[in-house]
């Protein structure tokens, strides 16, 4: 539960605004793609899907 806000406020900034989250991460590119993304409505459900995996990758698998 502790990890639950920072999440919630990061999916928030994904949705909204994601290219605050590449600029985060030190990633000024894909900020600008991502800007170019969400400048077309068909683009920014993609925009934000590529926000939240790049700040949440998916765990490994372990082999």
């Amino acid at each position: 539960m502790k990890n639950f806000i920072p999440k919630l406020f990061m999916l928030f900034l994904a949705a909204f605004f994601p290219w605050i989250v590449f600029l985060m991460n030190d990633n000024p590119g894909a900020a600008f793609v991502s800007l170019a993304l969400q400048a077309t409505v068909i683009g920014w459900p993609f925009a934000t899907l590529w926000a939240w995996r790049t700040h949440y990758p998916p765990p490994k698998e372990k082999e």
